[in-house]
């Protein structure tokens, strides 16, 4: 299944990248609306979610992130489903207003790998299987800015 979608995704890249020139010129509304999205809830709640697993060193000695309480199994959870529903929204107007097809495959891409997370937070699977999902939410969410986002915004 993770090869498969690796290779929808990468094929999907390399057409968006071909035919970007083709493509209709990204509308303003959608740009904006695309960018509100995205600072508002799928760059935090996609943070949140990939910090249940793996550990992060600092001064005070190494710390496992993976959560200890209901309430932070919660509110990882919470956060795959609030990526679900941005996957969704994603596809709607303006959103994908003069955007092509490779912007429905991200989406896509994004709502079923936020549902496999939930999946896996709910199930509270291994730290190393939670870890390759978050990864594969990445790779996609990278995918997507390749194409959408070249360069990085200007702060």
């Amino acid at each position: 299944m993770k090869k498969a979608i690796f290779a929808a995704l990468s094929a999907t890249m390399l057409l968006a990248s071909c035919n970007q020139a083709d493509a209709p010129a990204d509308t303003d509304a959608a740009n904006a609306a695309a960018r509100k999205l995205m600072v508002e809830v799928v760059d935090p709640q996609a943070r949140l979610l990939w910090g249940v697993a793996g550990h992060v060193s600092d001064e005070s000695g190494d710390h496992a992130l993976r959560p200890t309480t209901d309430e932070g199994w919660k509110a990882a959870e919470d956060a795959a489903l609030a990526l679900e529903e941005a996957g969704r929204t994603l596809l709607t107007s303006p959103y994908a207003d003069g955007r092509g097809e490779d912007w429905a495959a991200f989406s896509r891409g994004l709502t079923e790998l936020a549902e496999r997370n939930r999946k896996g937070v709910t199930d509270r699977l291994s730290d190393d299987e939670l870890l390759d999902l978050g990864n594969q939410l990445y790779n996609v969410c990278s995918a997507c800015h390749e194409v959408y986002l070249p360069e990085p915004p200007e702060a």
